[in-house]
């Protein structure tokens, strides 16, 4: 039986990787990659966040998903690049095209990234760590920009590879290889372990990965519940190796933030939850396409995660249509007693279930509106196409 192999491919700061491309072919001299910068919203206002960031930016301590104005205080000459959906949305179609042309199961789970399933293919593509280097080459030549590749045969290790060191990078940590690459290291890069997570191990004099490994199963169950179970496992090199291949009917659209601290102001909430939906749409616009149903996802501060899911009155791919439904979602989260005034430190917005959009339940007193809404959303995109992300912006984004 063959050795089980997933690649895990990520895209470099995809968002602003692909900006640094676009501007590249449109003959600008700078790349944005090679200098303090980051892909983010309006920095007139203290409520727009940074999307993605450049290795020299993150050299200031800036991190994804703070406010502009903090980044720009830690860093006064940060190149700040407005986001392009779109032009992301076709970066990510073509990556995902090169990943299919050689895995035989590709299972995209976010615009920038995927877990390929290479198991068998030895006598096509031979020794498959050399040929994770032509498959990244191959991505770099022919789009301009550098993925990370991670491998293993456990799918949460291969993702912890392909963060081990960037850009442009390919690295292994098979089961078997665990003691020596990740035992060493502590315990807050084990993924899914977050600072509450730490902390706690910390109260039990755990502080390395291979501390917890080693410890009792039941003394971690004991102090984290099934989740401590699932970090001893995964300590060990024992997780999931299963890649799905995505169906094309069960298509999704999403986008999840990892917040750099801890959130407690809905307001604030809502308002990046706005930001990430208009990012979500714009997406499937630009596929031509509607979404049925919508789903809010929060991570809290002591890692506990739920999703709530909508299906809307009819197929939309209007902002305001989907923000209504992912936000009645959030709301409806928060108003769980287990999760009223909780630190929130991971948003997800996705827009699911997508038809062709060729038709759409009619409703007298709303097609008038949706039509004013579809108008405007066309022209909000066509805007942001041509003068970038900032050229129009919501009456909310400039409230501080």
């Amino acid at each position: 039986m063959s050795k089980t192999v997933i690649f895990h491919v990520d895209v470099n700061s995809a968002f602003l990787s692909w900006s640094a491309v676009k501007r590249l072919k449109n003959g600008e001299e700078l790349d944005i990659r090679t200098v303090p910068s980051v892909i983010g919203g309006d920095e007139n206002t203290r409520h727009g966040i940074v999307l993605a960031k450049s290795i020299p930016a993150g050299k200031y301590g800036i991190k994804t998903a703070e406010s502009i104005y903090s980044a720009r205080r830690k860093c006064p000459d940060l190149l700040v690049v407005p986001s392009e959906h779109r032009y992301y949305s076709e970066c990510s179609k073509k990556f995902i095209a090169i990943l299919k042309k050689y895995a035989p199961v590709v299972e995209q789970v976010s615009i920038d990234e995927a877990y390929c399933d290479f198991t068998g293919t030895e006598g096509i593509y031979g020794d498959l760590e050399e040929f994770a280097y032509k498959l990244k080459d191959e991505v770099k030549d022919t789009l301009g920009f550098t993925v990370n590749v991670g491998i293993s045969d456990v799918k949460p290790l291969a993702k912890m590879a392909s963060d081990f060191e960037k850009p442009d990078k390919v690295h292994t940590c098979y089961s078997n290889e665990v003691e020596k690459k990740i035992w060493p290291l502590t315990v807050d890069n084990l993924l899914f372990s977050g600072d509450a997570t730490t902390k706690a191990l910390g109260e039990i004099g755990i502080k390395r990965i291979g501390e917890l490994a080693n410890a009792s199963e039941e003394l971690i169950v004991g102090k984290l519940g099934e989740h401590g179970r699932d970090l001893w496992n995964l300590a060990n090199g024992r997780a999931s190796s299963i890649v799905r291949q995505e169906r094309e009917a069960a298509k999704s659209y999403g986008h999840e933030i990892t917040l750099p601290e801890d959130l407690y102001d809905d307001k604030l909430a809502e308002h990046i939850i706005l930001e990430m939906t208009e990012a979500v749409a714009a997406r499937v616009r630009a596929d031509g396409v509607s979404a049925a149903v919508v789903s809010c996802k929060l991570t809290s501060n002591k890692f506990k995660n739920i999703q709530r899911q909508k299906k809307l009155p009819e197929p939309t791919d209007i902002t305001n249509n989907i923000y209504e439904g992912v936000l009645e979602m959030y709301k409806k989260i928060r108003s769980l007693p287990e999760w009223k005034n909780v630190g929130i430190r991971l948003i997800g917005v996705s827009a699911a279930k997508v038809d062709s959009g060729e038709y759409e339940q009619m409703d007298f007193f709303k097609t008038k509106n949706n039509e004013k809404m579809k108008k405007l959303d066309a022209a909000v995109d066509s805007l942001r196409e041509k003068f970038g992300k900032d050229a129009i912006k919501r009456a909310t984004f400039l409230k501080k």
